[in-house]
């Protein structure tokens, strides 16, 4: 009689001499061999047959009762959330502004320029080309010769 069954999860409690086992580690029965000894895959990847008395059944992850969070932890759980919903929404509407001077900024340009209007226009040290056509306009880095 075996004592595990193919595709239970088993937990590594002896790993003295056995190489490629950690203690406390849960492994899955890939098989038995003719000792019923539990196949694994270790810590190596390699599949190999361990002696049984190096495991014992591993209780579900399920079946494990989460414990309760402290009040500190539920408190600091909300100033988190409460900080990433705030961050996210300053966030959000400082992009809706910045997208909105963009656009203003672009109908500006389209208002102003005339079409086939192009030349040179320089800030700080950095050149572009700006252009306007039927279709609007481009402005476009070039190198400074």
């Amino acid at each position: 009689m075996s004592k595990f069954k193919v595709g239970e999860l088993i937990r590594c409690v002896d790993a003295s001499q056995a190489s490629g086992l950690t203690v406390g580690t849960v492994y899955q029965v890939l098989d038995l061999d003719e000792e019923n000894d539990p196949y694994v895959e270790n810590d190596c990847g390699s599949s190999y047959p361990y002696a049984s008395f190096r495991f014992e059944l591993a209780e579900s992850e399920k079946e494990q009762p989460k414990p309760e969070p402290t009040v500190l932890e539920r408190v600091t759980s909300r100033i988190e959330r409460s900080t990433l919903i705030y961050s996210y929404l300053d966030t959000k509407d400082a992009f809706e502004r910045a997208m909105a001077a963009y656009n203003e900024a672009c109908q500006a340009i389209r208002d102003k320029l005339k079409d086939g209007e192009r030349f040179v226009y320089t800030r700080y040290s950095e050149a572009y080309i700006v252009q306007r056509d039927k279709d609007g306009f481009t402005v476009e880095r070039i190198d400074m010769v």
